[in-house]
């Protein structure tokens, strides 16, 4: 799954997006992500399946806004 989000810049995409709904601050990214979270393990897979889908898009979004990683 990783690598077919990867193919398809899907993950820059939902990266842009994250960035562009938080006003490009940092401080605004765990709650855009807890929302989403919680959005997906509610209509999806479950909480552990929501976290290894989630994992990546966020680290990539926390490199691209200058948060320590």
């Amino acid at each position: 799954l990783t690598r077919f989000v990867t193919e398809r810049a899907s993950r820059a995409a939902v990266t842009q997006r994250a960035m562009r709904l938080g006003g490009g601050r940092a401080g605004t990214l765990p709650f855009a992500y807890f929302a989403l979270a919680c959005a997906v393990s509610t209509f999806g897979p479950g909480a552990i399946a929501t976290l290894a889908l989630l994992a990546p898009l966020a680290m990539t979004t926390a490199v691209r806004a200058g948060v320590p990683v």
